[in-house]
């Protein structure tokens, strides 16, 4: 578990010692009785969230990783078929050999410029 700092890593780790001022990690309610692990499981819900990776163009949360670079590179990024001549690049292959076929006539697509 990654905590954003020591004061964090130090209240997290008095839940674990049963040493009072508990503090709710996820609400921040400081609690000195025994009664803190039911605020915590039963009104914060805290030990039944699951870690999310949240796609930063449209909000959508995945599970895991992986899942997240999928989503990134099938819904939020463009391909684009560079001219092999000059620095044009387009949508579709179709539409760079007709450029290439127009701008760059005589020039075999494999030859070099």
């Amino acid at each position: 578990m990654l905590l954003p700092n020591q004061c964090s890593f130090a209240s997290h780790q008095r839940i674990h010692q049963h040493k009072s001022p508990y503090t709710c990690p996820e609400c921040g309610a400081i609690c000195r009785s025994v009664h803190f692990q039911t605020h915590v499981t039963k009104n914060c819900l805290h030990y039944s969230r699951r870690v999310g990776f949240r796609c930063v163009h449209c909000n959508v949360v995945y599970s895991d990783v992986a899942a997240l670079k999928s989503h990134i590179q099938g819904s939020h990024c463009e391909v684009f078929y560079k001219c092999p001549i000059c620095p044009m690049a387009f949508k579709s292959a179709p539409s760079t050999h007709s450029h290439a076929y127009t701008q760059h006539p005589g020039i075999k697509i494999g030859e070099p410029k």
